[in-house]
């Protein structure tokens, strides 16, 4: 049965989590070891101590021209050493507030990343289980590649957290080595706290308010049954006082 100029919409709200300030922003400053030594495995690990490592921001490397901090290298310019050691360490309060983790790579030629003493990211050009004394397999990517890795935030702990990088030159005559990292949290959308309300126009329209508990863009789906909705009406602008205004709607359509 119809009922006479009245709208009945099935409204889906999707909020999508928000992008929050870098955990580790390009740019940092990091511990680096330059010496060519083996460092085994023990250096991945939070217990590790690093001291005595030199420290600068990012870009970390040699030979472009581009860095914050040139990193020294051993032996000739034909002997150069393949991996460069890179460490940093922050705190996190609740890893919980986090719905997942983007860690994205500046790297040349080839890098390994590990959080808290496991392997979270590896290029496609190093071999699984490297050692100090492997280069990066042929051919290597163009200089200052990035990469992009979604990590879970059950990776992290609270309190001090660790990464640590690892940097494989692409041959002992490899004229450069680049280093940067960004480390970026999404965080999980605000629950709906009041609402939604709504308001009719006229017959066509209708206005839908509804209140979050954290900013958020506002999105809502239109259809003749929950699942099949065959429009949406978005605001990407974060609020917790959201307002969508929906036109062009049938009378009589359930």
């Amino acid at each position: 049965m119809k009922i006479p100029n009245c709208l009945l919409i099935p409204l889906c709200f999707a909020l999508s989590s928000l992008a929050a300030d870098p955990l580790i922003p390009f740019g940092s400053t990091w511990r680096y070891l330059d010496n060519g030594s083996d460092q085994g495995t023990a250096w991945r690990t939070p217990a590790f101590n690093d001291a005595s490592w030199a420290s600068g921001p990012g870009q970390l490397g040699y030979g472009d021209g581009d860095e914050a901090t040139v990193v020294a290298y051993s032996g000739g310019a034909s002997t150069r050493n393949a991996t460069t050691y890179f460490r940093k360490t922050w705190t996190i309060t609740n890893p919980a507030d986090y719905a997942s983790i983007q860690l994205t790579l500046l790297y040349d030629d080839a890098a390994a990343v590990y959080l808290n003493g496991i392997e979270v990211a590896r290029t496609a050009n190093l071999i699984t289980n490297a050692l100090y004394t492997t280069y990066a397999l042929w051919p290597t990517p163009k200089d200052n590649s990035i990469g992009q890795w979604i990590l879970s935030p059950a990776l992290l702990v609270t309190g001090t957290n660790t990464l640590a990088v690892e940097i494989h030159q692409a041959s002992p005559n490899s004229s450069d080595i680049s280093f940067d990292l960004e480390l970026a949290p999404e965080i999980p959308p605000g629950a709906v706290t009041r609402g939604p309300y709504l308001h009719m126009n006229h017959q066509s329209g209708i206005t839908i308010r509804w209140r979050t508990g954290m900013a958020t863009n506002s999105v809502v789906r239109i259809g003749t049954a929950p699942g099949l909705s065959s429009a949406a009406v978005t605001n990407l602008t974060p609020t917790t006082e959201h307002e969508v205004k929906l036109t062009g709607l049938q009378p009589d359509t359930r």
